[in-house]
């Protein structure tokens, strides 16, 4: 989501929030969004997924 826009983000953010099942990941990213942490947000939500093996050896 290159170009994302700060307000996209606490748009996102606050859907996810009220969406989210797990209350360990809604309590990290309500933290997140009370403390205005930009670069927190973009972290999660503007950048691509990184997966690793998972333990697959070739």
């Amino acid at each position: 989501m290159t170009g994302t826009s700060d307000q996209q983000l606490w748009t996102q953010a606050k859907n996810w929030i009220e969406r989210d099942p797990d209350p360990s990941t809604r309590a990290e990213l309500s933290a997140i969004v009370s403390e205005r942490d930009v670069a927190g947000l973009r972290a999660r939500f503007a950048e691509p997924l990184v997966f690793g093996t998972a333990g697959l050896r070739g």
